[in-house]
């Protein structure tokens, strides 16, 4: 799917869209929420990054907090959601979390009540008493 069919089906899909730019970042999707927000992996962006603008790791990290995850805040009604991937979590149900502590799961394996993320409560440093935001439902979404 090109840049600008991807945008013709979120808007006819989903009545908007909200992407990164520059079009490359399109290598990084990996679904959309049942709200057509798109749903991008941390580490896919990274990798890119790394491969096409001969970064280090640690510059495309520093790129990617500075120039794209700041900006999700500002990008409307159809923000992007940034996928934040914990590959050392033994969890069942968890894919990761979006820069908020959402966790996220894919639509197929969703917990039917709710379910306590150690590795995410960790990673967001809950306090006693605080619960993490509501789950984040992502589809699949071809963009190759």
């Amino acid at each position: 799917m090109t840049h600008q069919e991807l945008k013709d089906y979120l808007k006819g899909e989903y009545g908007g869209y909200a992407l990164f730019e520059p079009e490359n970042y399109d290598k990084g999707i990996i679904g959309v929420t049942d709200n057509g927000n798109v749903v991008y992996s941390y580490e896919r962006l990274a990798e890119m990054l790394i491969l096409e603008e001969d970064m280090t790791y640690e510059d495309a990290i520093e790129w990617l907090d500075y120039n794209t995850v700041r900006t999700i805040p500002y990008m409307g009604e159809f923000k992007p959601v940034m996928l934040m991937e914990f590959p050392d979590c033994d969890d069942d149900y968890l894919v990761g979390a979006d820069t908020n502590g959402a966790p996220i799961y894919y639509y197929d394996n969703v917990p039917d009540e709710p379910v306590r993320h150690e590795c995410l409560e960790d990673y967001m440093l809950l306090e006693e008493g605080e619960t993490l935001p509501d789950p984040i439902i992502i589809y699949p979404l071809s963009v190759e």
